[in-house]
């Protein structure tokens, strides 16, 4: 027998049972297990919180939303572009089952131009056929006001676009100051169908479809959206106002010439420029050009 009594003052030892040493193993190893486990936990809530508190480390900058809002598909206001090139970005999106495509210019502003437009320019962003042409004298129609000249007048056709001192007003109205402003400025103005006007749709007199094209301001930025299919007047002027458009009018369209500069520098055209030759003498365009043109 061991003698239990025989203990120094400076010592100590662990006295259990004879034949109870498999339990102390077992206490001793569920402590090292426990020791351990808490480590882990300790270091993943470590991790975890450096990775909340250091901006630079998180890798889903979506994640407060949650992940109902990371699947939302936005509608097609195009992505803004962080860079200074100017181009031409183009986003498809759907409104009522009807197709929208958005060409939204970056570093670039509009201006009219008259005759044809050259698409070797590369200080050209975007171009589109702006007013209509009358078929009997190839003249344009309505009031057309190119860098404060006096080019045609008329009110048939009473919505209008306004471009003074680099901004663009879109609105609809047969008598406005704009008008004069533009005149004064040296600026540019041209008539068209009002599609939306303050948020609100608007009806027009011409029936059938046709492939569309409208100048739109959504949410302070100037646009232009084009049907994919053939469209009539009502449709697509109620899938931009669905698509929360503030103001648009129409651009010429059918089979009206037109071409863009994308981000990845690609010329995209359509329409057949061939096809205007007879209405040279009314053909016009509002285009984008590249701000530090200089042109």
């Amino acid at each position: 027998m061991k003698d239990y009594d025989n203990i120094g003052d400076d010592e100590i030892r662990l006295i259990i049972p004879e034949g109870n040493s498999s339990i102390v193993r077992k206490w001793w190893f569920w402590v090292a297990v426990s020791v351990v486990v808490l480590a882990v936990i300790l270091l993943v809530v470590w991790f975890n919180t450096r990775e909340i508190e250091s901006p630079g480390l998180i890798s889903n900058p979506y994640a407060h939303l949650g992940a109902g809002m990371q699947q939302k598909a936005e509608p097609a206001l195009p992505n803004i572009v962080l860079n200074q090139s100017a181009c031409a970005v183009v986003s498809d999106t759907t409104i009522n089952d009807i197709v929208l495509r958005v060409y939204t210019p970056q570093n670039a502003t509009p201006e009219l131009s008259m005759g044809a437009i050259d698409t070797a320019d590369s200080n050209i962003v975007m171009a589109f056929q702006a007013a209509d042409i009358r078929a009997d004298n190839h003249q344009i129609v309505g009031d057309f006001i190119l860098k404060g000249a006096i080019v045609s007048n008329g009110k048939s056709k009473k919505a209008f676009c306004a471009i003074i001192d680099g901004k663009t007003y879109i609105d609809n109205s047969e008598s406005t100051p704009l008008l004069d402003e533009a005149i004064e400025k040296h600026g540019d103005f041209f008539r068209q169908y009002p599609l939306v006007i303050n948020g609100n749709m608007c009806e027009n007199k011409p029936k059938g479809k046709s492939i569309r094209y409208a100048l739109c301001e959504k949410e302070g930025v100037i646009m232009v959206v084009s049907s994919v299919s053939r469209e009539s007047f009502h449709d697509f002027a109620q899938a931009l106002a669905d698509f929360d458009v503030q103001q648009a009018i129409y651009l010429t369209g059918g089979n009206s010439y037109g071409f863009c500069r994308t981000e990845a520098n690609q010329l995209i055209s359509w329409g057949d420029a061939s096809e205007w030759d007879d209405y040279a003498e009314g053909l016009n365009f509002i285009v984008w050009k590249s701000v530090c043109s200089g042109k």
